[in-house]
């Protein structure tokens, strides 16, 4: 089972939404093509989360602010229906960092930890590198490590940053 996870608050702006797309959308087609009895979600979130159709996951847009743990909320409730005994379960999320204040301290991190999966990734998109809000990735690292196996964390600032990010996740996905 596979989640993927984009953030279309306001915040996310064209350059940002096409440095997630030139990350997510090949791992995709990689995962797609290489395991037939794959499932696929899409789960898009500003303050709320809700399911998009895979034709949607990269069009969709909204406004509003972020609440990073209302799309691992529903991924929580998704994979209910899939259970890690039986299931491989991989969590892709994507954004610029940015988040309602302490929802990755007080909410993510905890779920990140009580979700059972193979791997959990975190792609944060900053492209000018001058957001001081987009802070979510560096609590993630202060928790789980740099080089924590089960929580990958990229950074996407332009696209020299695309081919190693897709190494780095999916390396780690081998």
């Amino acid at each position: 089972v596979v989640i993927n996870i984009r953030d279309v608050s306001g915040s996310m702006r064209e350059e940002k939404r096409d440095l997630v797309q030139r990350v997510m959308a090949p791992m995709d087609w990689y995962l797609q093509g290489k395991y037939d009895q794959a499932v696929f979600f899409y789960v898009a979130h500003n303050n709320q989360a809700w399911t998009v159709e895979r034709a949607d996951f990269f069009r969709v847009k909204s406004g509003g602010g972020t609440r990073i743990s209302s799309a691992y909320d529903l991924s929580k409730e998704i994979l209910t229906e899939f259970p890690f005994e039986n299931w491989n379960r991989y969590v892709f999320a994507a954004g610029d960092g940015e988040n309602s204040q302490n929802d990755t301290e007080d909410n993510v991190i905890p779920m990140l930890k009580s979700i059972d999966a193979n791997m959990h990734a975190y792609i944060e998109t900053n492209p000018k590198q001058n957001n001081r809000q987009a802070i979510h990735a560096d609590e993630l690292e202060d928790e789980f490590g740099e080089d924590s196996d089960e929580v990958v964390v990229t950074r996407v600032n332009s696209e020299d940053d695309v081919i190693p990010a897709i190494k780095k996740i999916l390396g780690n996905n081998q």
